[in-house]
């Protein structure tokens, strides 16, 4: 599905959808739809018209969950088409088999369905299917049965339907901004909360029924889906009455919501209950924690697809099972992202084995559809016992501190698990402060402080200029795809690369001069539609180049992005190319402008030839394709000479020169 409407404005949204399409907003109400989608159904669909009109109960459900996968691949970072197979009802009673496609955009600044319509003339409905004789009274049956309601995760309604309304035993006018849990039974609204924590946690659908105050025998059925993104993060429900209650709806619930659906592990409810009991007073076994995530594995979903996906998470989690011990409680965290609580540990030798056990386990092959598919874990394990570390009455310490160690083993090479030590301690102090800077300069709205390093060619004719913002004086502090990944951690990736792509202009543009830049960016930065804008609308003298570390490309994310940067206008610096984690497949599929070479190969193709036969060889592939190669780390004037006759066009050093703050008159 072409998804360029995301940039453009309602009026001509259907501009680049010249197949039937519908646009809804996240309660399921048309904001706007095409003349083919009009001509599809037999009558023209006005703005405010809920998707339930058009559509018999069955069938509007399926839409619904359909609708709620699209919404939690979404907030999972996905773009796939979720497709449902329906039938309109024309006014004429005739009715038209039709294959919905949905996904998740971006219209006006806020979150909609996009459906395009693509007719199925040749499927045979079956026999069961609703009656055309009456399509008035159809819809009408539906409107009457189903209410529908959107809350953000503050529980407060943003909007109802008048059946919502009748359902609750309310105005709809006075659901809107209350806490509608107060029109539910006072005994199931626990049972509620614990479902939504487990909706709005884990991105999933689920169905729960409830009672209301007066009427003890006559329950609802709610289906509640996730919508939305951090600040308008929240969900959507459809209510309907029921003549009994399902066994299992709710007399279940309290167990359900502590167990992951996809796995049967606990969930992160059940692991925060878990941790607020932990006793760390013992002095023979104290608590510790490991902290697995799957390396790269956005390539199965991609690969396997979501259903295969799940298969491997399920597998993973009766490996980790196999690995831990009797007494240990294993977790999935969210996503590809488990954590094994082990309650009784006498040392960190033994935590760092079950760590490694774990490694192992993930590392023997799957088995799925007669194909091998490997995978690996790296896993963070921190132990209670570890002199200097105190949790000081913060149950997420104990996370904190395997997450950093985490991100530990994932910086020495995946595949292995780390142990949180004094070491790791310090970069989790640097991450803190980081975290803390970079806070303060976006809620103040002062200029984030800037680092410039220069690439030049190698008659010394300057080429690019990087500019980063330099979160401290840490490693990890002064290393732009360190900083990038912090802002992504912290939901605030947006803001500010804008806020960095908006002080560099300040500082080193000087108009009617040409000026490139380049910036590393998070994925989400790299294809957010207001970013995509702000590149568009950079002045014709600037240009804008991205840096791409060539490991990640294999991630699908990652090329979608580069991508839409490049329609925007931008350039792509792919970095580091021939290191010994990057492979070669980015280099037929992905366009770049700028290929920068890894610095270790750059070092090593003045002593050993086959380092300098590879750095010919890309230089080579670079100068077919129209690209220009830059090698990283040159910090020798003599080796310029050599890098020229192999085909290098230019050079960077590793060091940051910081530039003086700007007074904010």
């Amino acid at each position: 599905m072409d998804t360029t409407f995301a940039r453009k404005s309602a009026d001509r949204v259907f501009d680049v959808l010249p197949v039937p399409a519908v646009v809804c907003d996240l309660g399921g109400l048309v904001r706007s739809a095409n003349d083919a989608f009009a001509a599809l159904v037999g009558v023209a669909v006005s703005p405010g018209t809920h998707w339930r009109a058009l559509l018999d109960q069955e069938d509007s459900e399926r839409l619904a969950r359909a609708a709620a996968g699209a919404f939690s691949d979404d907030l999972r970072g996905g773009r796939h088409d979720h497709e449902v197979l329906v039938t309109m009802c024309r006014p004429d009673g005739s009715v038209a088999i039709t294959e919905l496609r949905l996904r998740v955009g971006s219209l006006d600044g806020s979150k909609v369905i996009v459906a395009t319509a693509h007719p199925r003339e040749d499927y045979r409905f079956p026999e069961h299917a609703v009656s055309t004789d009456e399509p008035t009274a159809i819809v009408a049956t539906v409107a009457d049965r189903l209410g529908t309601l959107t809350a953000a995760v503050g529980r407060a309604v943003s909007a109802a339907d008048e059946r919502a309304g009748v359902l609750l035993g309310s105005d709809p006018e006075a659901l809107l901004g209350s806490g509608w849990l107060t029109f539910l039974h006072p005994g199931d609204r626990e049972a509620m909360e614990l479902a939504l924590h487990e909706v709005l946690e884990n991105g999933i659908s689920r169905d729960i029924e409830v009672r209301r105050p007066a009427e003890e025998t006559a329950p609802l059925r709610m289906r509640i889906a996730p919508v939305g993104h951090g600040a308008d993060r929240g969900f959507l429900a459809t209510i309907e009455e029921v003549d009994e209650f399902t066994p299992g709806l709710l007399g279940d619930l309290d167990n359900e919501v502590r167990t992951d659906p996809l796995t049967g592990l606990a969930n992160r409810r059940m692991l925060w209950e878990t941790l607020a009991g932990l006793r760390t007073d013992d002095d023979e076994a104290r608590p510790a924690a490991c902290f697995v995530d799957i390396d790269d594995f956005r390539r199965i979903n991609e690969v396997h697809g979501r259903s295969g996906g799940d298969l491997a998470l399920q597998m993973v989690a009766e490996r980790l099972r196999s690995a831990c011990r009797d007494g240990d409680l294993i977790c999935r965290f969210g996503g590809d992202q488990f954590v094994a609580l082990l309650p009784h540990v006498a040392t960190e030798e033994i935590a760092l084995s079950v760590g490694r056990r774990i490694v192992a386990s993930v590392a023997r092959p799957l088995r799925k559809d007669e194909q091998q598919v490997q995978l690996s874990a790296s896993v963070g394990v921190v132990w209670t016992g570890t002199p200097g570390l105190e949790l000081s009455g913060d149950d997420g310490e104990l996370l904190r501190a395997a997450d950093v160690a985490l991100t530990k083993a994932k910086r020495l090479g995946k595949n292995r698990a780390a142990l949180f030590d004094e070491a790791t301690r310090g970069e989790n102090a640097e991450r803190r402060v980081a975290i803390e800077l970079l806070r303060a300069v976006l809620d103040s709205g002062a200029t984030p402080p800037l680092a410039v390093r220069p690439a030049v060619s190698v008659d010394g004719m300057p080429l690019l200029l990087e500019v980063f913002s330099p979160l401290g004086s840490g490693v990890g502090a002064t290393d732009p795809e360190w900083v990038a990944g912090l802002a992504a951690e912290v939901g605030l990736s947006l803001p500010w690369d804008q806020a960095v792509l908006g002080a560099a202009l300040d500082a080193v543009h000087i108009p009617g001069r040409p000026t490139d830049l380049l910036l590393s960016l998070s994925p989400d930065t790299m294809r957010d539609p207001a970013f995509l804008a702000t590149v568009a609308a950079l002045p014709t003298d600037v240009q804008l180049a991205v840096a791409v570390q060539e490991a990640a490309t294999g991630n699908g994310r990652v090329q979608d992005a580069v991508r839409q940067l490049r329609d925007a206008g931008a350039a792509i610096v792919l970095r580091g190319a021939g290191s010994a984690e990057a492979g070669f497949a980015s280099l037929r599929s992905l366009r770049f402008d700028v290929l920068e070479l890894d610095a270790r190969l750059v070092a090593a193709a003045q002593l050993d030839q086959t380092a300098e036969a590879t750095v010919a060889a890309l230089a080579a592939f670079a100068a077919r394709t129209g690209s220009r190669v830059v090698a990283a780390g040159v910090t020798d004037a003599h080796t310029l000479p050599f890098l020229a006759e192999l085909g290098v066009d230019g050079v960077r050093g590793e060091t940051w020169d910081v530039l003086p703050a700007r007074n904010a008159g």
